[in-house]
């Protein structure tokens, strides 16, 4: 026969941009929970750095007031 052969037939760029969004998916699903665990067996018992600021960035802050004198 003439023509190409299924196998011959490269994917069209569809298949390849949702099979490769679909890898990345996957591979983010299996690393990021075992980094997280990492993470936590790095830090120490109390499960904080001791280094850590007390509130995290999203609390809003105090407004500092300024007295006009």
């Amino acid at each position: 026969m003439v023509g190409l052969k299924p196998s011959d037939v490269p994917p069209p760029l569809g298949v390849k941009v949702l099979s490769a969004g679909t890898a990345a998916c996957i591979a983010d699903l299996v690393t990021f929970p075992l980094d997280t665990a990492k993470v936590r067996l790095q830090l120490p018992k109390g499960g904080f750095c001791s280094d850590a600021i007390e509130e995290p960035f999203w609390v809003p802050q105090k407004k500092l007031s300024v007295n006009s004198s």
